[in-house]
């Protein structure tokens, strides 16, 4: 297992980006809209926008779990995971332990 910290700003409101891109599998990830934000962040996979995802405001945040009960291994792919925006200089902070 290792942790991945990186923090995310979307270039280009209304174009999706991805979190990372890469085949790590994700056990958890914990995603939270930087507290001065002045616009919302939207968390999900790749048809994520401002319609379809999660909606972060400033300061708010999620943590889910992909670990598999039966290894204990990370189950999602960390490159499924996307992030769009309000404002292009809005930042999402993620923490991920993957495997």
């Amino acid at each position: 297992m290792a942790t991945v910290i990186i923090t995310v700003t979307v270039t280009s409101p209304g174009t999706r980006q991805r979190v990372r891109n890469t085949l790590e599998k994700v056990a958890v990830i914990d995603v939270k809209a930087r507290d001065d934000n002045t616009g919302a962040m939207y968390f999900g996979t790749s048809d994520v926008a401002s319609t379809q995802g999660r909606e972060l405001k400033a300061g708010k945040g999620l943590v889910l779990n992909y670990v598999n009960p039966i290894t204990g291994k990370g189950s999602e792919l960390f490159s499924v995971f996307w992030v769009d925006a309000d404002n292009s200089t809005d930042e999402l902070d993620v923490t991920a332990i993957t495997s």
